[in-house]
């Protein structure tokens, strides 16, 4: 049995899907970045631990066993998450309903205008083309005066060296940090993108990989750097982080009901404040550390409901059992944002003990 990640090195990584493929190994312990490739033999069982959020995710992580031929098994194992417990007892919800749709605006400017392009380096644009109603002369023009296009008599074409994709945003934080060994002579072990690094590689924490434990010595954030040496703990440690999130343009409102809904650019904050040691098998908390890592900050868009003061009051629950329901209810709409919108989504409510709005 192996562990497989993202973050092992690409040999390694390879070694393990080989040794999968030849039956060598006959398990894995992975994330959803195991692809096997060669569909001559697949795992013949796949076991999923807990419910991955979506219909989509869940077959897709089911059908890394049984590609090819013959039979194949895929088992849901439910955490005690609420959602987690529903599927289990509504089965037909799941198998009744096709996967989530993936949803893309086409006039969204900052993906129109990276869609021309990557047009434009396969192919120059003519001047009597269209895409949809939008003017896609003026269009053009922009990009001109912004260094990628050049006009002739044939149309626009690629100016730019470089490759479009160099030039769109990233999905997530770059700059991987490397995880750098120092038991014995120092060696490379792997890497860990940017947002983990921060939860899994500060000072003092336990990093597990392969079933080797480490110690981290010292998180070098400015070189994208982690210094560990093995040890042999009877802890694993847990980040603690806080999230402030700040609006900064509402687009639109409308009332729903008793409630509020928007919509909005809003500025997300988020640091890692500290960790938790938790014992293994008992989980029990045998300590704590503080963290003074940076803050980070993205900015996006986002939805939320805001509940007046007053029809709060007016339920029939005491405060604690106000908060669980508003936190469900924030979860809830969260389940069917598409990862591809990156929306944040909040509900804001006024308690009776506070003079401002909060947020959870």
């Amino acid at each position: 049995m192996r562990g497989y990640r993202g973050g092992y090195l690409p040999l390694e990584r390879r070694e393990i899907e080989r040794d999968l493929r030849s039956g060598r190994l006959r398990g894995v312990v992975s994330t959803n970045a195991l692809e096997t490739r060669n569909r001559r033999r697949q795992p013949g069982c796949a076991l999923l631990a807990a419910y991955p959020g979506t219909i989509a995710s869940t077959w897709q992580r089911a059908g890394r066993a049984g590609r090819r031929q013959g039979t194949s098994a895929a088992v849901l194992i439910a955490s005690s998450a609420p959602l987690d417990q529903f599927m289990v007892q509504n089965p037909e919800y799941f198998f009744g309903r096709s996967p989530e749709h993936g949803y893309v605006n086409p006039d969204n400017l900052l993906i129109l205008l990276n869609h021309l392009k990557c047009a434009a380096f396969e192919l120059p644009l003519r001047d009597d083309e269209n895409f949809g109603t939008l003017d896609l002369r003026r269009l053009c023009q922009h990009l001109e005066e912004t260094g990628f296009l050049h006009h002739t008599q044939d149309g626009w074409h690629w100016l730019s060296e470089s490759y479009p994709r160099r030039h769109q945003p990233a999905l997530r934080l770059s700059d991987n940090f490397v995880i750098v060994d120092n038991t014995h002579e120092p060696r490379v072990i792997g890497e860990t993108d940017f947002t983990s690094a921060l939860t899994t590689l500060h000072e003092k924490a336990i990093y597990i990989q392969d079933g080797v434990q480490y110690h981290v010595e010292r998180l070098d954030y400015d070189d994208r750097k982690a210094y560990v040496h093995q040890v042999d703990s009877e802890y694993f440690t847990d980040a603690i982080s806080y999230t402030k999130i700040k609006i900064l343009e509402t687009f639109d409102s409308a009332p729903t009901g008793a409630a509020q809904k928007n919509h909005g650019e809003v500025q997300v904050n988020t640091q890692v404040v500290g960790f938790k040691k938790i014992k293994f098998y008992t989980m029990e908390n045998i300590g704590s550390g503080e963290l003074t890592l940076p803050e980070q900050e993205m900015h996006t868009t986002a939805f939320w409901l805001t509940l007046p003061r007053a029809m709060m009051e007016s339920l029939p629950y005491n405060s604690t059992e106000r908060l669980d329901g508003v936190n469900g209810l924030a979860n809830a709409p969260r389940r069917y944002c598409h990862p591809a919108r990156r929306c944040a989504t909040l509900v804001i409510w006024e308690p009776p003990w506070a003079k401002t709005s909060n947020w959870r």
